[in-house]
Parts: C-alpha cells; structure tokens; sequence
C-alpha cells in the first residue's frame, strides 16, 4: 500500500530534497499498470520483469519539468504523484495521452491509467490512493488500455458490459496470487451485475463459474490435496443451477473449499517415506509400478505402505496414480498430443482403457474435453 511507501521521516527527506511544500498543496495522484503482464512474462520471462524500470524512464523523461514522486509498486505498476503545476485535468488528459502512446511505440506493451481527483496535503494522499487504485482494478476486468478520470468515473460503476473472458482473466489473476479476498470480491461484484440487469443469459454465466472451477482445480493439482467436492461434482452443480443466484452461490462454494483446502494441505505432514513414494509415482507415471514394486523401493512392507499412505495423502495409492494421471493428460490435450501417445506417456498400455478411465473421472471424453474442457 502506498501508506506503507510514505512514512513521516521519508516524507520529511524527499520533501527538503526536492524542495516540496510539507503543508496544503494541490497534488494528483496517477497509477499507472501493464496490461496482461503474467501473460507478457510467459512469453518473455528474460524481458519481461524488466518492464517497469524502463516504464520509470519513460514516465520522467515524459514529465521531466514537473513536481513529482514515481513509487515503483510490485513489477507491473507505478503510482505517481504530481504536484499543482499538472492538476488541470485538461491538460492531464491531453499529457497522458502523450505518455501512453508513447509507451505502446517504446515498449510494445497496453497500460492502463488512473487519474484520481484532487487531493490537499500529505495526509490526504492515502485516501486519494485507494480511491485510485480501486477504481483502476474495476476497469481493468472489463476494458484494458484505457485513461480514466476518477472525478469522472466514481459515481458508476460497472462502467461498462461485463466480458466473460475479461472477468475470468482477472479471476485467474487472484487465484495465482492466492487472493482470495478479491476474488471472492469480484465474483459478488459480477453476479451482482448479472441479477439486478437480468441481460446475460445463464448459460454465460456458467461458462465464468466453469472457468473460475477449471484454473482452482489446475492451481491446487498437487500430491494428496483434497477437497469436499470434486472439479467434476462441481462442474455438475454447476450446470444443473437454474437461477444466477444458485450459481453465484455453488461458486463461491468451490472457491472457499479450494482455498480451505490449501491451508490444511500447508500444514499436513508427511513422513519421509510417503515424501519417496509420491515422488517417485509422480516421476514415473508412464510406469505400471505395483505396489509391491513400489514397497520394495522405498523398503516398506506393501499392506502398511497402502494404510500409510491413504492416513496421509487421504486417498489410496491407486487413486493418486489415477488423478495425477488424469491431470496430466489433461494438460497434453489441451497441447494437441493424440489420444494414443497421451494414453502411453500417462501410463495406459491401452488407449482404449485410458479413454475410458478419462471418461469416468472428468465425464468427458478425450475428444470432447480437448473441444469444450
């Protein structure tokens, strides 16, 4: 948070250093966020976290004559504050432009820009921030690449129509931050939308929950973790809802069993020997290792290796084989491998048996999941 950036003494020694009024002045505050940046670094993780430092440059050669303070927040945002001489709006509308055609031709990249109102003293600027900082988050689920205008924008919101592949986008942005409070957040704030204007037909919205169910499932695949329901029986409350209501009410279920889930598996021990031999499951899945086989390995007798491991993992060795089998080929699916060579490389002699395995887990077959999953 921008209050934990500022702390009196350091508003004290940047305010004597840049000869800055320490009483009632006229400030803006500007946040400034890369579009689709886990996405950009995917594709460029050499370039990629070094976006924002040549975004700085570009900011203060932009702005080089002006009263301001550039804060650096994560790798993919900035939070500026310009004093009086640039609280035209005006003239922010027209500088900003600038700045961000500027920035798509030098880097390559969209940003998303927020302009708050005008603030008055160094105590305001906490407040003035959050205004910014929540309206930019709001905008950028539905529309990237835009220069919003706080004085302009903070009496409505949504602001404009909910795009089901935008919000789905910012919800698997929470889940890989682990942000269960604004995710939860979002989900109210959209179906909230959806019941009061009745104009997305229900169908949309599943396809939203079924997004929000399929990236928890893909973000918590790990050894041993469990959860009340699994992706498939929520994919099937999901489906069965009638009403937006019921929906918004089956997603938010899974989310909160997801994110339970994860904080016990955190604190679930394991003994060293389980640790081996789900490594080593997990390192052979193409293998049709026996549990006597797998016994042997990690020197255990099998019967009490099979109890051990269901205490522990809280399913049984086979159904551990299975799922992670099951995920994994998912995956390969989804990267257009055939049928065939999936089935080999996860393990099943039999592509045929595999199909049908893959069926009775995900409800699908391999064809229709590669199609609709």
């Amino acid at each position: 948070m921008l209050e934990d950036a500022y702390d009196e003494d350091t508003v004290i020694q940047r305010a004597e250093l840049l000869d800055l009024p320490r009483d009632n002045f006229a400030f803006r505050l500007c946040l400034i966020s890369i579009d689709d940046y886990r996405r950009l670094i995917e594709r460029e993780p050499k370039t990629g976290p070094t976006l924002i430092y040549r975004l700085i440059k570009i900011v203060h050669t932009a702005f080089n004559t002006s009263f301001k303070i550039v804060v650096k927040k994560g790798l993919n945002s900035l939070v500026i504050l310009l004093g009086e001489n640039l609280v035209s709006v005006s003239f922010l509308e027209s500088s900003f432009n600038v700045l961000k055609k500027s920035i798509e031709d030098k880097l390559g990249i969209s940003v998303t820009i927020c302009i708050s109102s005008k603030g008055y003293g160094w105590e305001q600027v906490p407040a003035v921030y959050s205004e910014c900082y929540r309206l930019l988050n709001a905008y950028q689920c539905y529309e990237k690449g835009q220069i919003i205008l706080c004085e302009k924008a903070k009496y409505s919101e949504p602001y404009y129509k909910y795009d089901i592949e935008k919000v789905s986008e910012k919800a698997r942005e929470y889940i890989n931050e682990m942000d269960h409070e604004n995710l939860n957040s979002l989900i109210l704030r959209v179906f909230s939308h959806f019941i009061s204007t009745k104009k997305c037909p229900l169908s949309l919205m599943q396809s939203l929950s079924l997004s929000v169910a399929g990236v928890l499932s893909q973000k918590f695949e790990a050894p041993g973790f469990q959860i009340a329901k699994s992706y498939t029986e929520y994919c099937r409350d999901i489906i069965s809802c009638l009403t937006a209501e019921e929906l918004r009410d089956v997603t938010l279920e899974a989310v909160a069993d997801y994110f339970s889930a994860f904080e016990n598996y955190k604190t679930r021990k394991k003994s060293d020997v389980i640790e081996q031999a789900s490594k080593y499951i997990r390192e052979n899945l193409q293998e049709d290792t026996t549990v006597k086989e797998l016994a042997d390995i990690v020197h255990m007798n099998a019967s009490y290796l099979s109890v051990l491991f269901k205490k522990e993992m809280g399913i049984t060795i086979s159904e551990y084989v299975n799922n992670l089998r099951i995920e994994k080929a998912k995956r390969l699916l989804k990267q257009g491998y055939k049928v065939f060579d999936i089935a080999r490389q996860v393990g099943y002699k039999n592509p045929s048996y595999f199909a049908y395995q893959f069926k009775k887990s995900v409800g699908l077959t391999p064809a229709e999941y590669r199609r609709y999953g």
